[in-house]
């Protein structure tokens, strides 16, 4: 049974429905058979059944090439593409098997790619039974792939678009508002493809059930989907961070006098930057200290030479520390880095005595003095996340980057970023990034990069309350030191450890600057070890800088892809923080540095546009509570209008007031604004308030709520006649006049908080509804539509015009 494309099928296509067919021919066959057939280059399914018979006789069929051959023939084709379609290959598995192309349709060369194919299928996946889709060859100027995926995007209205060839260049779509491509017709270009694929997206985005990645070609003017990958839910596997962390149990403490190691007074004078660096953080103003050890040089060389003193200094480490722990290295030296200096994953107390002595040992070679070094020991922080935050005592505003995992992980692997306006304890909302991995340790100890599920790699990581005690944190040590503060976090961590929710680690004195960066316009190239290093292409690449887990405190090989970015003038990508050491390190050395998570400049967050007038000390106080302010000056000559509008704009908030405190605050405003009219107008308010008192002893106060009816002439003797009371609708009523509406101040006035104003105009067949709001007066118009005798054209009669088309 072949499968082949014909209409467009991918509306209510469920994952059961996909997995049938997949079960069939394949992944990439289920997801071309989605697609229009007028989209999609002529091609049919080879089904997996035959990949089964060729596992067991390790022939390809005669069958299968012959209808290869057969089909070829029927549609004259002088060459194909031979695509991989493995029942287990899902959108994580691009780029993992290799297409064929057939230059010339022979049974020879039909069965060299098919054997080919599945022989490589058994090589990198023996449980995969693989598929052949067998597609005509379109002979393209340019190609490239267009995603929605969840780590591109996080709406599926968002996609971004790769030009692959002739050159590399990337772009952004929305769908939400595109012409949908009609799926009867071919994709037809007019210049560049961005318009044709938001065409395509929008019809993916409608009719495709889960995100998805296409590849595309583009041919004599026409464009082509040639391939169409699904991300499925259901194909997800990694880590749920949003889960209850497993965690140790707390670590019980020993007492007992310490003899080897030394246990350190937070705040206590030393010469160890670590140690020195705790007396920065808040401790002393009650929030929980870690307890950290010192073991000295000396301890550690006696305990090598004598047995009883080793099993003491590993009896002692176990009794402070519970036995899991972690050993840090100081060098108080020149020549000797202050970032990345040796440390332990979590190890056993002996584990952590003999990393120290062939450590010491190492430092010792490469010129170290031993009085010089120290090593420092404390138990395991159990901390879920970390983060890096930034403060200025300048500035209100405090940076957060923060990464699920161990705090090195933030330098290279993408984070989340918040910011913070202290003085408002407000968290600024910040784009969405997709967090795909990141650094933990692994059973034996040893950091690993985890897998995130897809689904959940845009969940943020820090609570709001975490945000904001680090912020409100970070910034009191910036105002305490007035310096700035570049702060190292453990976040998240258990109750019963005794340190804390959140606990400030380490303190760089880096100065975060404007960013630096280069465009995103070269291929990736992905520098893992030193493998990849000598590896590096001779064409212009950009090096994606993510080691292997044991290297990435590694600042050797730092230094050997700096060197060699910059003997090729290539740009190093960046996933990570801006707040990380590797970041500051590129730029001190002058290298292109291309940032894809990072704002293209210090962005602008939180922006609110006003353009109104505000009483003189307004933009004063909000600059003192933080933000930005941009003001001006009104012309002076139109002061007297912009005052009289801003009267309405405080009746208006006057009137929607709810208690009797908030309406003399409002009227406090009114008055003000005639204030501030008299003095436009160079009239002094005191003579304003004597005119008053005047009007009033003469004609009275408007306490009474009197109206004026009507007047006339009268014979009689004149008198004022007392009426019933009356609404304020029966005395300002909106009317029609030719081609206006008109409508009284008061009308409109009796809007705010009531319902709009609705009258209609006869001769104009439209409907008006007004009212006041937000300080403006909002008008919307409907047409009344007269009654038509002409017949409607149902949908169907549309899209029979398009059937039409061969």
């Amino acid at each position: 049974m072949d499968i082949m494309a014909k209409s467009p099928r991918a509306a209510g296509v469920t994952f059961l429905d996909y997995t049938r067919e997949c079960e069939k021919f394949g992944g990439k066959a289920a997801g071309l058979a989605m697609l229009p057939a007028s989209w999609v280059p002529a091609w049919f399914g080879l089904e997996v059944a035959y990949f089964d018979s060729w596992m067991k006789t390790c022939s390809v069929p005669d069958e299968a090439v012959r209808r290869v051959i057969e089909w070829c023939d029927s549609r004259a084709l002088g060459s194909v593409m031979l695509r991989t379609s493995g029942q287990l290959e899902t959108i994580r598995d691009r780029g993992k098997y290799h297409s064929r192309f057939v230059p010339t349709v022979s049974e020879v060369m039909i069965r060299e790619a098919i054997e080919a194919i599945y022989g490589q299928a058994k090589q990198l996946d023996p449980h995969d039974k693989m598929g052949i889709v067998v597609q005509q060859y379109v002979h393209s100027e340019f190609w490239g792939h267009v995603s929605n995926e969840l780590r591109i995007s996080p709406t599926r209205n968002q996609w971004q678009y790769e030009v692959e060839h002739p050159q590399s260049l990337r772009r952004g779509i929305n769908s939400k508002f595109a012409l949908r491509a009609d799926p009867a017709w071919q994709l037809q270009l007019n210049g560049s493809p961005h318009r044709a694929l938001r065409s395509v997206t929008s019809w993916c985005a409608e009719n495709v059930l889960p995100r998805c990645h296409l590849e595309w070609r583009i041919s004599g003017g026409q464009l082509h989907i040639v391939q169409l990958d699904l991300e499925w839910r259901e194909h997800e596997s990694g880590y749920d961070p949003t889960a209850p962390a497993l965690t140790r149990s707390a670590p019980r403490y020993g007492d007992g006098k310490l003899s080897l190691l030394k246990l350190y007074d937070v705040g206590a004078e030393t010469r160890w930057k670590k140690l020195e660096n705790l007396s920065d953080f808040d401790f002393r103003a009650g929030n929980a200290a870690p307890r950290i050890y010192e073991l000295s040089s000396d301890v550690l060389a006696l305990s090598s030479k004598h047995p009883e003193i080793k099993r003491e200094l590993v009896e002692e480490i176990g009794r402070v520390t519970g036995g899991e722990l972690v050993v840090r290295t100081d060098v108080d030296q020149s020549g000797f880095p202050r970032y990345n200096l040796p440390r332990t994953d979590t190890v056993s107390d002996s584990g952590a005595v003999a990393w120290a002595e062939l450590t010491l040992a190492d430092l010792i070679d490469r010129g170290a003095l031993p009085e010089n070094v120290v090593f420092l020991v404390h138990g395991f922080i159990p901390a879920k996340a970390s983060a890096w935050a930034y403060a200025d005592p300048d500035s209100a505003n405090v940076r957060i980057d923060a990464l699920w995992g161990l705090p090195d992980g933030i330098q290279i692997l993408p984070v989340d970023t918040y910011e913070v306006v202290t003085t408002k304890r407000k968290i600024i909302p910040t784009k969405s990034t997709f967090k795909p991995m990141f650094l933990n340790e692994g059973a034996d100890g040893r950091w690993e990069y985890v897998q995130v599920l897809t689904s959940k790699g845009r969940t943020k990581v820090l609570r709001s309350a975490d945000i904001l005690e680090i912020a409100e944190r970070t910034k009191g040590i910036a105002d305490s030191l007035n310096q700035t503060a570049q702060i190292m976090w453990f976040c998240q961590i258990p109750a019963d450890f005794d340190l804390g929710r959140n606990l400030p680690w380490y303190r760089s004195r880096d100065q975060l600057e404007e960013v630096r960066r280069a465009e995103d316009r070269y291929e990736d190239f992905v520098v893992r070890n030193d493998r990849d290093l000598a590896g590096v292409p001779d064409r212009k690449v950009a090096l994606v800088y993510q080691p292997d887990a044991e290297l990435i405190r590694n600042e050797d090989f730092l230094e050997r892809v700096v060197s060699r970015a910059k003997e090729l003038d290539y740009p190093v990508k960046l996933l990570g923080s801006i707040l990380g050491h590797v970041y500051y390190r590129l730029c001190q050395v002058g290298v292109p540095v291309i940032l894809p998570n990072a704002a293209r400049y210090n962005r602008v967050r939180g922006r609110r546009v006003f353009g109104k007038l505000v009483r003189d000390l307004i933009p004063q106080n909000i600059a003192m509570g933080g933000e930005s302010v941009r003001e001006a000056e009104l012309d002076k000559v139109d002061a007297p209008w912009a005052l009289s509008g801003k009267i309405f704009e405080e009746i208006e908030e006057f009137l929607s007031a709810q208690d009797q405190g908030e309406k003399l605050a409002e009227l406090a405003d009114v008055l003000e604004v005639v204030r501030g009219l008299a003095f436009a107008c160079g009239i002094d308010f005191a003579d304003v308030v004597a005119a008053a008192d005047k009007k009033r002893t003469k004609a009275g106060g408007f306490e009474r709520r009197r109206v004026l009816l009507e007047t006339e002439l009268s014979a009689a003797k004149a008198e004022a006649i007392a009426s019933s009371s009356v609404a304020l609708a029966e005395l300002y009523s909106p009317t029609v006049a030719d081609n206006a509406f008109v409508i009284p101040m008061a009308s409109a006035i009796g809007t705010i908080g009531r319902r709009p104003i609705e009258i209609a105009h006869p001769g104009l067949g439209l409907t008006l509804k007004a009212r006041l709001e937000r300080g403006a007066l909002q008008l919307e118009f409907s047409l009344k539509e007269k009654p038509s005798n002409e017949p409607v054209a149902l949908d169907g009669a549309q899209l029979s015009l398009f059937d039409s088309k061969t």
